[in-house]
């Protein structure tokens, strides 16, 4: 197996598709070259070629005509990521034992492509993926391997080019190992246990992920407001943001204990064990099971009856 991409300066978009393609065929060869004999030869060619033909392995995107997204659900074109990511996808996903046949496998397609692929899509398009506060991407620290000598050896170059695919390499590897192992086991177990549960107060017997429960309630329709799990010596309250990632609560924890503490939140909640209300309402806790219960009984109601005046 032949990989061929681009020579020269690199870029985050074919470091990742470099390290997608080597995760499944590991012991593949790669040239970095413009040299259209040697582009040729290869096997699979992508970010090089001016060609973009999947039944011939060909995957350039700098085409004046090339206007492919990942699927009609997005408007940001496909680098060379998003290309091998959406074409190679469903041979990576075995390697980690995530096989087509698995009842949610467009889910975890669509979360690698989002959390993964659709950013580096979204930066080799110019598209501002960060605000005023700019932190340094996976991007970034690729872009730092290339050196700022313009007259350093095609040799000197690609062996950039192997430390800044070794780095993203790593990353990968430990993304898909977390989502695979970690996520996929917890969503179905999660998808079991609230596919028959039909209720605003969903107390979990081991800890999810916030995200994994937004995402696995919403996916079943639940109007989940509430979840509890049990902490270190309390029963800790998570209420379920409006969107994944928001800190805006569709039922924050009532509004006159936000911020306060053990005996101070226990008088003014009237609730016995209270620990405390976080200043957002997003979490608190309680030494007790019922006590946890009654502080987002006493939320809703709280919230229900604002709603009306």
């Amino acid at each position: 197996m032949k990989l061929v991409t681009h020579n020269g300066h690199f870029h985050y978009d074919e470091v990742l598709a470099t390290a997608v393609l080597l995760e499944i065929y590991p012991d593949a060869e790669l040239t970095r070259t413009r040299d259209a004999s040697m582009i040729e030869t290869g096997d699979i060619v992508f970010d090089v070629g001016a060609e973009f033909d999947p039944a011939k392995n060909r995957f350039d995107h700098h085409q004046k005509s090339f206007d492919h997204t990942f699927s009609a659900n997005y408007n940001i074109k496909l680098s060379s990521a998003g290309l091998i990511f959406k074409f190679f996808h469903e041979r990576l996903f075995e390697k980690y034992g995530v096989l087509k046949t698995s009842p949610i496998f467009e889910d975890i397609k669509t979360k690698v492509y989002e959390e993964m692929f659709l950013p580096a899509d979204a930066i080799d398009n110019g598209v501002d993926i960060t605000g005023k506060i700019k932190p340094r991407t996976i991007a970034d620290v690729v872009s730092s391997f290339n050196s700022y000598n313009e007259d350093e050896t095609s040799v000197s170059e690609d062996a950039r080019f192997k430390d800044a695919l070794s780095f993203v390499q790593t990353d990968l590897k430990n993304y898909l190992n977390h989502v695979m192992h970690g996520f996929v086991v917890n969503y179905e177990a999660l998808y079991n246990t609230l596919k028959d549960f039909d209720g605003e107060i969903f107390v979990a017997e081991k800890k999810f992920p916030m995200d994994l429960i937004f995402d696995v309630s919403k996916k079943l329709n639940k109007d989940i407001k509430y979840v509890i799990f049990k902490g270190n010596q309390q029963f800790r309250i998570y209420a379920i943001p409006i969107e994944k990632g928001s800190f805006q609560m569709k039922y924050p924890l009532h509004a006159n204990w936000r911020g306060l503490r053990n005996e101070e939140l226990v008088k003014a909640s009237g609730i016995s064990g209270c620990t405390f209300v976080h200043a957002s309402g997003f979490t608190g806790g309680n030494e007790a099971f019922d006590g946890a219960i009654e502080m987002c009984i006493e939320s809703i109601k709280k919230l229900n009856e604002d709603s009306k005046n």
